[in-house]
């Protein structure tokens, strides 16, 4: 009896781990379903896991107890990272989703030639509580491990610190934090000493995921070839399609003498653009020295 006890417990938690791997392989949905394909080779971060249970794993009263994982080469991230997790305890106390306990310390990621991502949390009772840290961050780095379209591969530049938090659900899980821009290069515009600060929930649908919410900053210079925009508060925010969001921006430039004040509202397919400077000008002149950098006197 005892024997059969303890067998049926191990076969109990083997299923805890397959829950848990199957909640976070849900969650990387954000990293887009075309990521995955029918035919690619099993998951290479359940097969360490269940891997490691087997030849390290300690199992209590409570659940499963894994020390000291690491993970080389997880699928869908750059070539040579690694996911290292000091501690991992797993349990399931009833067979749904609210059932699942997760509790990770110290898990770390490791790019190539990048500080590492530190994370750690909880899902208990279907609640996230999920925390994502790191210091320095390659936006191209980031670029590959998420969804992002072809213009937002075309970003390039870097992050001063990225401090997030993960709550709510895995159906309906939500962001909040501050990321610092160091520099964001796109085309010929550059965002520099940024700090932009997130607040989205997220849900699944049909495709991928819709957000709501917005990010916000209060600070930094926007520049062109020719002006560079002191940003004040701006906000861009977001209603399901996260390819439609609408802004409220502020800043302010100066071109020769004249201070121009700016503010943009409305959506990228329908902005509203109100221009004042000191001393006074016709908002057309403006534009025009927004664009140039000039004082165009006969304008």
């Amino acid at each position: 009896m005892v024997r059969f006890t303890r067998f049926r417990k191990e076969i109990i938690l083997l299923f805890c781990l397959l829950a848990a791997i199957g909640s976070l392989w849900a969650l990387s949905g954000l990293r887009g379903d075309h990521a995955r394909r029918e035919d690619e080779a099993p998951d290479s971060i359940l097969l360490s896991l269940l891997s490691q249970a087997a030849t390290s794993g300690t199992v209590t009263g409570q659940g499963l107890l894994l020390h000291q994982i690491e993970i080389p080469n997880p699928r869908n991230f750059p070539s040579g990272s690694v996911i290292k997790i000091q501690r991992l305890f797993i349990n399931l106390t009833k067979l749904s989703g609210d059932g699942l306990i997760v509790e990770v310390e110290n898990g770390r990621l490791f790019l190539p030639k990048a500080e590492p991502i530190v994370f750690g949390g909880t899902l208990h009772g279907g609640q996230l509580d999920f925390n994502v840290y790191t210091k320095s961050l390659d936006v191209n780095q980031l670029a590959a491990l998420l969804p992002v379209e072809e213009a937002g591969k075309a970003v390039s530049g870097n992050l001063a610190g990225v401090d997030l938090y993960l709550r709510g659900t895995l159906q309906q899980p939500q962001v909040t934090g501050q990321i610092l821009v160091d520099k964001l290069v796109y085309k010929d515009f550059a965002l520099r000493d940024c700090p932009i600060f997130v607040d989205m929930t997220f849900q699944r649908n049909g495709k991928g995921w819709n957000g709501n919410g917005g990010l916000a900053t209060t600070e930094g210079s926007l520049s062109s070839k020719r002006t560079v925009v002191q940003l004040g508060e701006s906000r861009v925010s977001f209603k399901k399609d996260l390819a439609q969001p609408s802004f409220a921006v502020t800043g302010q430039a100066k071109i020769e003498k004249v201070v121009i004040n700016i503010i943009v509202r409305g959506t990228l397919d329908r902005p509203d653009i109100n221009l004042s400077s000191d001393p006074p000008l016709p908002q057309d002149q403006l534009l025009v020295m927004l664009a140039t950098g000039r004082q165009w006197k006969g304008t």
